[in-house]
C-alpha cells in the first residue's frame, strides 16, 4: 500500500483470505486498498477534467490514461469507460 500498488495489494490480501478466511487483518487491508484505489481514480479523473477545461489536453490525456491503467482489471468501471471515451474525443 505504501507504494500505491493497490491492485497488487488487493490481490495479495485476497489470496491471504482464501488461505485463511478468518484472517481479519487481510480483510481490513483489502478494504483499505480498495478505498485508496477509488480515491486515486477519482483524483486522476477530476484532474483530467480540470486539465481539459484549462485546454491542457496533453496533461488531461495523461490523467485519463492513469485512470485506465488503475482500472485495467475492471474495464466496465464507469471511470474506465468515461476515460476511454474522453481519450477518443481528444484524438479527434
Amino acid at each position: 500500500l505504501q507504494n500505491k500498488n493497490y491492485k497488487r495489494a488487493i490481490s495479495a490480501f485476497e489470496t491471504a483470505q482464501t488461505v485463511d478466511p478468518t484472517h481479519e487483518l487481510s480483510r481490513i487491508y483489502v478494504e483499505i486498498a480498495r478505498k485508496q484505489l477509488e480515491e486515486e481514480v477519482t483524483y486522476n479523473y477530476r484532474a483530467a477534467i480540470a486539465a481539459v477545461n484549462a485546454h491542457r489536453l496533453k496533461l488531461a490525456r495523461g490523467y485519463y490514461q492513469t485512470v485506465i491503467r488503475l482500472l485495467e482489471t475492471d474495464p466496465q468501471n464507469e471511470y474506465h469507460l468515461k476515460s476511454k471515451e474522453a481519450i477518443d474525443k481528444l484524438d479527434k
